[in-house]
């Protein structure tokens, strides 16, 4: 529909827009049908299936797809399940063929959390921190008990890949038309004398450059955007709650316990703690 509307091929975006509202439909109808069987909202790997870990593939309608928001019911009862019943030690342990821990499953996870906004992204990010290998790469499946490789590749790119797409939304992330920056972030990163500077990174809004650095009183955010398609605000949170904040010189009433909602034309903004 967005390629079709793109080129201007209007009557094309409306029949693909009928198609895609039919097997909404059709999909969610079967989830209907399912969660009044399991007596509670998830979305299966199948309408025949019993809920294994296969569970997994169910919060694709969350990430990367952002089908669903992130606190629809359907996917906090697919995570709770997942978290219950597959998750060992923040790691999601897969059951079927894989028989390990997998780390681009795992970091699919914590970027569920990080667009709830949970926490819990963070003790996932430091079990997969903890678990590159001397390469800087992972085995596709991790050993539950020897750490080492038991299915699938040795050096599995897929997995650097989603660990370094989950850097970057820990960073920033786009969500609907705003820039999110830092949502949910380790204390550590924000200490006296830490920085964190991300530049010429692509997102739906243009090239975002944004430098952060950590003071004993204070931090301060740079921004210096190359934005195409600028957002209707920004969101900048720190992982403290906000006392004073400034932008671009002017003091902002603007803060929601540790988040400032700042205009898109920011680029001076200073947090005190």
């Amino acid at each position: 529909m967005f390629l079709a509307r793109e080129l201007g091929r209007e009557k094309l975006a409306l029949e693909a827009e009928e198609l895609f509202t039919d097997y909404w439909k059709a999909v969610f109808s079967s989830i209907e049908d399912v969660r009044r069987r399991f007596e509670t909202p998830v979305i299966p790997p199948s309408p025949h299936r019993s809920l294994d870990s296969s569970l997994i593939g169910s919060i694709c309608a969350l990430y990367p797809l952002r089908l669903l928001e992130p606190k629809d019911p359907r996917m906090t009862g697919t995570l709770r399940i997942i978290r219950q019943k597959y998750q060992q030690n923040w790691a999601f342990f897969h059951r079927v063929i894989h028989s390990g821990y997998n780390v681009y499953l795992t970091a699919q996870l914590a970027e569920c959390y990080l667009f709830r906004k949970s926490s819990r992204v963070l003790p996932i990010l430091q079990w997969i921190l903890n678990n590159i290998t001397t390469t800087g790469t992972f085995p596709e499946a991790i050993h539950p008990v020897t750490g080492g490789g038991c299915m699938g590749d040795g050096h599995h790119a897929w997995a650097c890949a989603d660990l370094l797409n989950l850097l970057r939304n820990i960073i920033f992330f786009e969500e609907d038309d705003r820039l999110v920056i830092t949502p949910i972030i380790y204390h550590r990163w924000f200490e006296a004398g830490e920085s964190i500077v991300c530049t010429n990174a692509p997102s739906y809004f243009g090239t975002v450059n944004l430098t952060i650095e950590g003071h004993t009183k204070e931090i301060h955010l740079s921004l210096s955007p190359e934005f195409s398609h600028p957002p209707t605000a920004i969101e900048f949170s720190v992982p403290f709650p906000m006392t004073k904040a400034l932008v671009d010189g002017k003091e902002s009433t603007r803060i929601a316990g540790n988040t400032l909602s700042l205009p898109a034309s920011a680029r001076d903004v200073v947090i005190y703690r």
